[in-house]
């Protein structure tokens, strides 16, 4: 299982886990850039770092399906990039600001029709001050898509085995104490391959999950597992060799 850190130095983690057919799991874990070495995160925990301590850095989460991506990248050639910064910074939570800045901003763009771009502008920072943030908002909530202030130090993912299929989430979380659980493209092709046709299918609001910090387990991995199986079900294909052949506990969130 692999843990995402921090957008500015991206790392991947690893422990020994047997993983059951038919399991899901979840694991989150907090952007510490100062040393992600020293980062440490256990089977089924949930870490998160008071978010006080990015008062620096915030987090733009925008979400949905069949987004306006033109007028998006146009928003942010005219109103971010030119504030982008190139300094490698040491500690993502306490990041250090151009002068004249206020902040660092991170925009994540999450598309959930699997035919469009998924996930863009999330490891570059942007040095605004408030009011060229403002500015940037009052345009972006102008476009279509759902947009929500993040926790710019959370990032995680899910799994939901079937047979040998692992399909894979990301999940983010917001200020408004949601989990976005969004399908995560690339990470196994054979899914993608069974899943691409058929998330188009499902209603626009059906395509992404919302659950949620800090719900019960259980709840989570049944709504992952059924979320799996009701698109899978949208398929004519037989996907008899694909089933569950054995029951798993809960999943670790």
């Amino acid at each position: 299982m692999n843990v995402r850190l921090c957008p500015a130095e991206t790392q991947t983690h690893h422990w020994n886990q047997d993983k059951v057919r038919g399991a899901s799991s979840v694991t989150l874990a907090p952007h510490q850039a100062s040393n992600p070495s020293e980062t440490l995160v256990k089977k089924g925990a949930i870490s998160i770092t008071d978010s006080n301590r990015a008062r620096n850095r915030k987090l733009v989460i925008t979400y949905g399906s069949d987004l306006d991506h033109c007028n998006m990248n146009d928003l942010v050639r005219s109103l971010l990039e030119p504030y982008e910064g190139q300094m490698r910074q040491t500690d993502y939570l306490n990041p250090i600001l151009r002068k004249g800045s206020d902040f660092i901003v991170n925009l994540e763009i999450l598309e959930t029709n699997p035919n469009k771009p998924f996930e863009t502008c999330v490891f570059a920072d942007y040095h605004l001050t408030q009011a060229q943030f403002d500015r940037f908002l009052y345009r972006l909530r102008k476009l279509k898509g759902t947009h929500v202030l993040g926790h710019p130090n959370v990032r995680g993912h899910a799994e939901v085995l079937r047979g040998d299929l692992e399909f894979q989430f990301l999940v983010v979380h917001t200020r408004n104490q949601e989990e976005i659980i969004v399908y995560y493209p690339r990470q196994d092709f054979a899914a993608d391959e069974l899943l691409f046709p058929l998330i188009p299918l499902l209603p626009p609001e059906d395509r992404r999950i919302l659950l949620p910090i800090g719900g019960d387990p259980f709840t989570k991995q049944q709504r992952l597992e059924t979320w799996i199986d009701r698109v899978l079900s949208l398929s004519k294909q037989d996907l008899s060799a694909y089933a569950c052949t054995s029951q798993a506990g809960p999943a670790n969130f």
